[in-house]
């Protein structure tokens, strides 16, 4: 579910909507506890954890993708 899906089903107000996406965009970017002090990091963690976005869950892990593999498709139309 998104963050706008919360919103229409009522479960996230439209600020807290903003609030948190702002938040899981700068974790994404690994810059949220630069930014934010201490305890707001912690109050912004904790309003992620209770919507069940734990931060493995925001794209922490490394994306192992086979270029090769990848565009074989356009190669071969290519003739290459």
């Amino acid at each position: 579910m998104t963050l706008a899906d919360l919103v229409e089903a009522g479960e996230l107000t439209y600020a807290q909507m903003e609030r948190l996406g702002t938040f899981l965009d700068l974790e994404r970017l690994g810059r949220a506890r630069a930014i934010y002090p201490p305890s707001t990091y912690a109050q912004r963690r904790r309003e992620a954890r209770a919507l069940g976005l734990a931060k493995g869950d925001l794209g922490d892990g490394a994306l192992d993708v086979d270029l090769g593999e990848l565009i074989a498709p356009a190669r071969a139309a290519w003739g290459d």
